[in-house]
């Protein structure tokens, strides 16, 4: 039984040999060609929110954001609102300037708001209002993509 078990550990250990180098060879890895390009992990960057979106006018984020080329912004809502909808808009943080248009989520929804197709950098904040005829409390994240 022990000879088995060896040949088969033997085995299997010269398959990973002869295939693993050409899964993680270079080639398979696109590295840029200088260091002014680093090399960015994908992934996401949440932000918890909890705000009252009063019934008239709009309300601003407390916080900016860095938005650099190619990024998106998601907004996913985790209340129930009683059925309430809720517009959101990324507008530039220092001129308050629409970046995107307006797009409606309702309670549990989620949707993407933007992309930084610009090429530059961008200092935003997330415009919510309300065409309720009371008052929206809306809670969940705003979710930056591709980091």
């Amino acid at each position: 039984m022990k000879v088995k078990n060896i040949a088969l550990f033997l085995v299997i250990s010269c398959l990973l040999t002869v295939t693993l180098p050409t899964w993680a060879s270079a080639e398979s890895a696109t590295l840029p060609a200088d260091a002014n390009h680093p090399i960015e992990i994908l992934g996401t960057k949440s932000y918890r929110f909890e705000y009252t979106i009063p019934w008239v006018g709009s309300i601003y984020t407390t916080d900016n954001f860095t938005m650099s080329a190619g990024k998106y912004c998601v907004v996913e809502r985790d209340d129930s609102s009683s059925g309430q909808t809720a517009s959101f808009r990324v507008v530039d943080a220092t001129t308050k300037e629409p970046l995107g248009n307006w797009v409606k989520i309702g309670p549990w929804g989620s949707a993407t708001i933007y992309t930084n197709t610009s090429g530059a950098t961008q200092n935003v904040k997330i415009q919510m209002s309300s065409d309720n005829v009371r008052s929206v409390y809306v809670t969940g994240y705003f979710i930056f993509g591709d980091f």
